[in-house]
């Protein structure tokens, strides 16, 4: 999971090396060149206002928002980097997150994690395909007295994410007024990086949630995370394509991993 940032006021350097689109940047640089060269008579060249980022980006819709997103997240990178610049980051409780629209200006659906706003990824087929197996599968085994739930928040301390899978005790009454505070068992699938996901560990783990599991789409495997305790989860294992899992916490959950790609 990787987010994109949304910038607003930032001005972008006009070189290539600063802003990583080399198609757009050379052109520019080379009439800039152009533009400055001393006349023959010796007179001072009239100063010209570097392109607009229309000009810049480009007209193609596509393109131009191609362009536009690599430039304003190269700049908020840059930005990040600074120590005092991420000190001062301006957090937002959950309280706060919840007074914000269901999507974000970009159109897109987001979720709170560690105080900060993040656009959930787009899904591939395979990322879809995997949770699906894995929201049907779980709802047949269930026994009363369990919800499964599929990309729904939970709502914990300084976040709200929305994972893939989420089992919790309870009816779907339950839950009409407020989201779950813990669950039982999480999954996320991952396909792209599951860097983001290895990182929430410590969120499902600080909520008491029993079991975290994360299904690596691309390696056929799964990682698999319990026992939480003072904010960490004390086991962690590996499971292969051929290996079955069964969740401590909801017993009637048996799963074989291999079933989750046929």
């Amino acid at each position: 999971m990787t987010a994109d940032y949304n910038v607003i006021g930032v001005r972008p350097s006009w070189g290539a090396a600063s802003t990583g689109c080399s198609d757009a940047s050379d052109s520019v640089g080379a009439r800039s060149r152009s533009d400055i060269a001393a006349p023959e008579d010796g007179r001072t060249p009239p100063r010209r206002s570097p392109p607009s980022l229309t000009q810049y980006c480009g007209t193609n819709f596509d393109t131009r928002r191609k362009r536009c997103r690599r430039l304003m997240y190269l700049a908020m990178s840059a930005i990040l980097e600074i120590p005092e610049v991420r000190q001062r980051v301006s957090r937002l409780s959950v309280e706060e997150y919840h007074r914000l629209n269901e999507v974000n200006d970009n159109g897109r659906r987001t979720e709170l994690i560690r105080g900060i706003v993040i656009e959930k990824m787009s899904k591939s087929p395979l990322h879809s395909s995997i949770a699906k197996r894995l929201y049907d599968t779980i709802a047949r085994l269930l026994t009363k007295g369990y919800v499964v739930r599929r990309e729904d928040p939970i709502t914990l301390a300084d976040s709200e994410p929305e994972p893939d899978i989420a089992v919790v005790c309870g009816a779907e009454t339950d839950f009409f007024q407020a989201h779950p505070t813990t669950a039982e068992l999480v999954i996320e699938v991952a396909v792209s990086s599951p860097t983001l996901d290895r990182e929430n560990a410590s969120l499902y783990a600080e909520a008491g949630v029993k079991e975290y599991w994360i299904v690596l789409g691309t390696e056929r495997r799964l990682e698999m995370y319990g026992l939480p305790e003072h904010g960490r989860y004390r086991e962690s294992r590996q499971f292969g394509a051929d290996d079955t899992l069964q969740c401590a916490s909801v017993p009637a959950v048996r799963i074989l991993v291999s079933d989750l790609f046929a």
